[in-house]
């Protein structure tokens, strides 16, 4: 089930016991360059398809286990009252809308893997393994 609570005034998605931080651009920044992989969520409250992709998908014990065991930071950027630094984050991966999923592997910016519209658990995990490897290879491209 998808929970709201408000941390620090904000509204934080969880989805079950996964705790969700609100978009900033200098707390992604922050997580990348401390080393930290960070799987961004692009949703909003009127988005059909970003809700069962949360309801099902966000929510798999498995996806869930997995993003504790890799210290992903795990970010909702909630493009409900289409937050202008929200809308230019889809521009710069050539959205017009939501769902977007992007995983940024840990201190690697410059390599976002966007994962399609529709997801299953299967896939998130392919993609997070993916950005494990880029991260770990990190200096020696």
């Amino acid at each position: 089930p998808l929970l709201v609570q408000s941390v620090g005034g904000q509204a934080v998605a969880s989805t079950a016991d996964v705790d969700w931080e609100a978009f900033e651009v200098e707390r992604v920044e922050a997580h990348i360059a401390a080393g930290r992989t960070v799987f961004i969520d692009f949703t909003a409250e009127w988005c059909w398809t970003c809700k069962v992709n949360e309801r099902t998908v966000l929510a798999d014990a498995d996806l869930r286990a997995r993003f504790e065991e890799l210290d992903v930071a795990l970010v909702k950027a909630d493009w409900t009252s289409r937050n202008p630094e929200i809308t230019d984050m889809l521009r710069a991966f050539g959205r017009s809308g939501v769902p977007l999923y992007v995983i940024f592997p840990g201190g690697r910016p410059e390599r976002p893997l966007v994962l399609p519209e529709v997801i299953t658990a299967g896939i998130v995990l392919e993609h997070l393994e993916r950005a494990q490897a880029l991260s770990q290879m990190k200096g020696f491209e």
